[in-house]
């Protein structure tokens, strides 16, 4: 195994992830020697984004589809797997993110993070199990958040949404692990975007340890490059004896008991 080339060869597939910084995926796996095969709705990011890959690695391709339409890029798919066959990795970083309580939440809102979260990477994991399955197997790893695990004011719309993919990714680690398909994930917590822009926004703090030493242990912001290592460790051969694990990538986070992260909401009910 090439340690600095942990992807050579491999035929990798990213659903999301063309603006900067969520290109940091795209950016690492191709240096890890992938031929990447990128998946999102904006042509002209993903223009650029082939762009900024040229001369990294293996020839890679573009092909636009929506993440908010789950029919649409499953149809994207069938024709991704007719020109480029099935993926070795398949590496789902869409994401849709509005902050609301919930009873202030737009029914519209919740319909699309369910649909981002939720309705496409199932439309897209019935396209792929049975092609990955005749090619041996692979690694799937979702980008997800550590509020589809547990609870925050304000995310419970994308809490739902999240936690509706921890339990779907859980499920098809179970279904394709006989297979040869490790299933796993990434939870992000809330110093990575994008809740982490939403939170300094909220909070008109300072980005510094300051601000970020009251949220997580680690008094300083993430970087989405290491939410990036860490799914390019699930996506490669290190991790081939683990499936249905969900990867924390929050600074220990989740090891606090704390309501920092938002002001209490105080107003008046009717």
């Amino acid at each position: 195994m090439r340690y600095d080339k942990l992807l050579e060869g491999r035929n990798v597939w990213i659903t999301g992830g063309t603006a900067p910084p969520y290109d940091a995926y795209a950016q690492l796996f191709a240096r890890h020697g992938a031929r990447l095969v990128v998946m999102d709705a904006d042509a002209a990011r993903g223009a650029r984004l082939l762009e900024s890959l040229n001369g990294v690695g293996a020839d890679h391709a573009f092909l636009a589809g929506d993440p908010a339409d789950p029919d649409g890029i499953a149809a994207v798919c069938e024709e991704t797997l007719e020109r480029f066959g099935a993926p070795d990795v398949w590496l789902y970083a869409a994401d849709l993110y509005e902050a609301a309580y919930i009873d202030e939440m737009r029914a519209e809102a919740l319909d699309q993070m369910l649909a981002v979260s939720v309705l496409t990477p199932f439309q897209i994991m019935k396209v792929l199990a049975r092609p990955m399955r005749e090619n041996g197997g692979g690694a799937v790893v979702f980008a997800g958040s550590q509020y589809g695990i547990q609870g925050m004011n304000r995310v419970s719309g994308y809490g739902a949404a999240k936690g509706g993919q921890f339990a779907m990714s859980n499920a098809f680690a179970l279904e394709y692990a006989a297979d040869g398909i490790r299933v796993n994930a990434i939870a992000l917590g809330a110093s990575l975007p994008p809740i982490g822009d939403d939170l300094l926004r909220q909070s008109g703090e300072a980005d510094g340890p300051d601000f970020w030493g009251t949220v997580q242990p680690f008094p300083r912001r993430g970087e989405l490059l290491e939410a990036a290592n860490a799914a390019l460790f699930l996506a490669s051969d290190m991790a081939g004896y683990i499936t249905g694990e969900t990867l924390y990538v929050n600074g220990a986070e989740q090891l606090i008991a704390h309501n920092h992260h938002f002001p209490r909401k105080d107003r008046v009910l009717p």
